[in-house]
């Protein structure tokens, strides 16, 4: 009798853990829905250091760099070359988590060749283009995402 109700139990939380993955899968599909950072997806609307949507009209390049990330720092002095070389606008979006995080290093070597902008994690900008991650680099070309990846090499191809 007791291992037939331990049975019953085991079916029920089988059947109980099969619905909740459904659930899960349907949130997390859902939660996706709103990330832009994939090619073909058009940016959301934001306003950030008096750069907006209708900003990004033409092809433009968009690197996203956390101060205090090491492939951040790595991956600079690629994306400062190629934003240099670069025919087409660039910004530079460099977040910190705190006022007192130092971003003097990155503001002074983008500075040159890009329009830099300061924001935090959750700002305007990372939360338009669906940023999740650090360095990210976007191509948009009239507000739709051309391409999108963490290594500024394998968009240059593109620019």
């Amino acid at each position: 009798m007791l291992c037939i109700l331990n049975l019953l139990l085991t079916f029920g939380v089988i059947r109980r853990l099969r619905e909740h993955t459904g659930l899960l899968s349907k949130q997390v599909s859902a939660d996706n829905a709103g990330v832009v950072a994939r090619p073909g997806r058009p940016v959301r609307e934001f306003g950030s250091n008096g750069l907006s949507l209708a900003s990004l009209q033409e092809r433009t390049l968009v690197g996203f760099f956390a101060v205090g990330c090491r492939p951040c720092e790595e991956s600079l002095p690629a994306f400062v070359e190629l934003a240099a070389g670069a025919s087409t606008p660039v910004i530079a979006i460099v977040t910190t988590v705190s006022e007192v995080e130092n971003s003097s290093a990155y503001t002074s070597a983008l500075a040159p060749v890009a329009t830099v902008v300061k924001e935090r994690p959750d700002g305007p900008m990372a939360s338009a283009f669906g940023v999740a991650g650090f360095p990210t680099f976007v191509l948009v070309s009239g507000g739709i995402v051309e391409a999108v990846g963490s290594d500024p090499a394998a968009v240059a191809a593109l620019v």
